[in-house]
């Protein structure tokens, strides 16, 4: 074998050194990049579901303040032409009137069950109507120190025309 073949066989076993050594790095190079895509993959999915989350809450909030608003527009509605077709003299003589009892206290639904009720009070915070009738006849004002977010959503339904809010608040089972 020639010096020429020496060369040539060292130039080609370099080149296939080469060849697999970059074959090698460009593996590795890939399992790299692949770990990376992933972990990238992984982050924004994350991210996806976290801002599908708050986007689905968010709608999902508007849903049920706006069936809300209906339902109490509408019970507005309906108690203000039953109280046009008779005059009451009192408070007292008006809760006696079922129909309308059950009207101003009716349950508010949703999709897991009871969400809350309806209640009616006077422009004087007065309640009119409540499911539990020990808080009929009471005024709202004695409860401010108590739950001043509650007493912050009657005074000011007493002098506008429409507000809303958040209220928490136990049932006659405590719950």
């Amino acid at each position: 074998m020639g010096i020429r073949t020496h060369i040539i066989l060292a130039f080609l076993g370099i080149v296939l050194l080469m060849a697999v050594g970059g074959m090698l790095v460009a593996h590795r190079m890939a399992e790299i990049s692949k770990a990376e895509a992933i972990s990238f993959a992984k982050a924004l999915v994350r991210e996806n579901e976290a801002a599908n989350y708050r986007l689905s809450e968010k709608v999902l909030t508007r849903y049920g303040e706006f069936m809300v608003q209906e339902k109490a527009a509408s019970v507005a509605t309906e108690l203000g032409y039953l109280l046009k077709q008779k005059k009451y003299r009192n408070y007292a003589e008006l809760r006696r009137n079922k129909k309308i009892r059950a009207l101003a206290t009716q349950k508010i639904y949703t999709m897991e069950g009871v969400a809350g009720y309806m209640i009616l009070f006077d422009r004087h915070a007065e309640n009119i109507f409540h499911p539990d009738k020990i808080v009929e006849g009471q005024n709202y004002a004695k409860w401010q120190q108590q739950y001043p977010e509650m007493w912050k959503i009657v005074k000011s339904a007493t002098v506008l025309p429409k507000t809303a809010g958040y209220l928490t608040f136990f049932d006659q089972q405590g719950r």
